[in-house]
């Protein structure tokens, strides 16, 4: 197996930079997911790992050897295509050992290859079907396996369960990577889909407008983005436009509520930051028809607007005096209902504050409102 490394690579098409100046390591074994919407470049990067794409500047190693222009066929890759783009006139079993036999390997060590495969992807006497004899999971464990078959030095896989319904995507994602470390190979993964990179990945580059706006673990770019727009793509988020006013106490004002943050961060030279609160860590008490709404450091008393159940947690919406705020309420406990007076409270520790906003705003995912994450508007 080998690591891959890409350094500096630039992608145009016309007057467009697809791809601006991307470094990526991905360590042996190790599986990486591009991740970011719709043209921010990530398939055209894969591509260009394949060698189906010349990048215009830059570096593509593997296992330390230079591939920058070593034809698709020499490159050692394997690759898992979003459309499966399986063979209709052969079998499953012919399909993983297509590869095999254009590479001229002898017949028993194909029929060894082919059934080491079959065993692998659990598909069973599904091997002697066709294609459309078979589901989609079945179909693209199929592609997966052809793209193992050759023992490539790295898969890149493209999408690969956008087009299979929820249930399947779910049990396929874990099945893919079980394969990826079971076999310890070296992947790359491009994904729309948020959920999918956190849950199968070892680290994630997010992408946007051809360049990396943040990359590392997944618990990092969940628990601590880095930029407002990754704080918005991966996972919920509320994004509260705040006023620093004392720095060397952590305190910032959110529309007239004070809320104390155990680190400015990158927003700590700044008059004007962002914070970020994850709905699951904002705390949330029902309040008595006659309790008091003068709500301490950290907290602000609003009313339920809307409640949504998500089966761990009910979601809710809540209106208050500096606006709405998306929190999480636990299904142990009795959640507040539809027009119920609530405490929301802010732990410093859970308060991320990012830089100035005012200038990020407008690239963000259309149609977002202020204090939502892109999950809750899609």
């Amino acid at each position: 197996m080998s690591d891959l490394r890409i350094s500096g690579v630039v992608k145009r098409f016309g007057q467009v930079t697809a791809v601006d100046g991307v470094d990526v390591h991905v360590a042996q074994g190790h599986l990486l997911s591009l991740l970011g919407p719709s043209g921010c470049g990530k398939t055209t990067l894969l591509r260009m790992i394949a060698g189906l794409e010349q990048p215009d500047e830059g570096v593509l190693a593997i296992g330390g050897e230079d591939v920058t222009h070593v034809p698709v066929d020499r490159r050692g890759i394997g690759m898992v295509f979003q459309s499966y783009a399986l063979f209709p006139n052969m079998t499953a079993a012919d399909n993983i050992g297509y590869g095999l036999r254009l590479r001229k390997w002898p017949r028993d060590r194909i029929a060894k290859r082919v059934a080491e495969m079959v065993d692998l992807i659990q598909i069973g006497d599904a091997s002697k079907r066709y294609p459309h004899q078979m589901s989609g999971g079945q179909q693209q464990r199929v592609a997966l396996a052809r793209a193992l078959a050759i023992e490539p030095r790295v898969l890149l896989l493209d999408e690969p369960l956008s087009a299979l319904d929820a249930q399947v995507r779910v049990a396929l994602r874990e099945g893919i990577r079980t394969i990826q470390q079971q076999l310890g190979i070296t992947s790359v993964y491009v994904t729309h889909d948020q959920e999918e990179a956190l849950s199968i990945s070892d680290e994630v580059v997010v992408m946007r407008a051809g360049r990396i706006e943040q990359a590392g673990p997944p618990e990092a770019l969940y628990g601590r983005p880095a930029t407002p727009f990754v704080a918005s793509f991966v996972g919920a988020a509320n994004r509260l436009p705040a006023d620093v006013t004392d720095r060397a106490a952590g305190l910032v004002s959110w529309g007239g509520v004070a809320l104390r943050l155990a680190d400015l961060g990158k927003g700590s030279t700044l008059d004007h930051i962002l914070v970020v609160v994850r709905p699951e860590r904002v705390g949330v008490r029902s309040l008595a028809p006659d309790e008091s709404s003068t709500a301490p450091l950290g907290s602000v008393d609003g009313v339920v607007e809307q409640r949504l159940f998500l089966g761990a947690a009910s979601r809710l919406r809540v209106r208050t005096s500096a606006g709405d705020v998306v929190a999480d309420a636990p299904s142990d406990q009795v959640p507040p209902e539809r027009g119920d007076r609530v405490r929301l409270t802010f732990p410093p520790e859970a308060c991320i504050g990012l830089g100035d906003i005012r200038a990020d705003l407008g690239d963000l995912d259309a149609g977002l409102e202020p204090g939502i994450g892109a999950e809750d508007a899609a």
